[in-house]
């Protein structure tokens, strides 16, 4: 599957492009470690099985967040679960174990049918965390 088109809307666009900087600053350690690194949406989706192994979400856990949530918000969400992992293994700033990642990655997701997925909160404390 492709990733979602952006639509026409201006502010569902810029919102798509400030969320792909943002993952771009704060998952570093992905980057590091898995030479993943999130310069387009598209490149994102080509590595999402791959990062979803990676962090052992079962593959109807991923589709289940695509389907609440939509593509686009479940490979961010799987981008911000990894680092966290990621970064948890390594002891580096910005850590946070997670116990269970498919059941952290679903917690996320589910909040969007109500409007509360928020990703540019997390996203940020990483991305300012990778610069310390």
């Amino acid at each position: 599957m492709a990733a979602e088109p952006l639509g026409q809307d201006p502010q569902r666009r810029e919102d798509a492009a400030t969320t792909l900087e943002l993952l771009r600053l704060g998952c570093r350690q992905l980057r590091a470690e898995y030479g993943i690194s999130v310069r387009s949406w598209r490149e994102l989706d080509e590595q999402a099985d791959f990062v979803r192994t990676l962090v052992q979400i079962p593959r109807d856990t991923w589709i289940a967040g695509v389907q609440v949530a939509g593509r686009m918000n479940a490979a961010a969400a799987l981008a911000i679960v990894a680092e966290k992992v990621l970064r948890a293994a390594a002891q580096q700033p910005g850590a946070a174990e997670i116990k269970r990642p498919p059941r952290y990655f679903l917690s996320m997701l589910y909040r969007s049918p109500k409007g509360e997925l928020h990703l540019a909160p997390t996203l940020r404390a990483l991305a300012k965390s990778a610069m310390n």
